[in-house]
């Protein structure tokens, strides 16, 4: 299977691996190892959301990132849980992008 540049698996080793039949197939390393430390310039910029009701990080990765698959961004900048049990009140930290909030105006007046 091809992996997607904006892929969480992008920077994985790739393996060859046997299928249930036993034929080499292409496959990717898991992601145990955390992720690098955030520049200062990226710490300044950490949103934080208060979990509220029954929202999930698909929900929050489209509020704060534009898109559901993004919810691996959310996890990986938070505390460890199994599986992805984050209670009422929680407070998570929300990655920013460099585009996050800008508005583009594309036409004059």
């Amino acid at each position: 299977m091809p992996v997607a540049s904006n892929s969480r698996y992008a920077q994985a080793a790739r393996y060859d691996a046997p299928d249930a039949q036993g034929r080499m197939q292409a496959a990717v390393g898991l992601r145990l190892a955390a992720p690098p430390p955030l520049s200062p310039e990226e710490l300044g910029l950490q949103r934080r959301h208060l979990l509220t009701g029954r929202e999930d990080l698909p929900a929050l990765a489209v509020r704060y990132v534009g898109d559901p698959s993004a919810w691996w961004r959310i996890a990986d900048m938070n505390p460890r849980v199994f599986p992805l049990d984050f209670d009422t009140g929680s407070i998570l930290v929300i990655p920013s992008t460099a585009d996050a909030g800008r508005v583009e105006r594309s036409r004059t007046l």
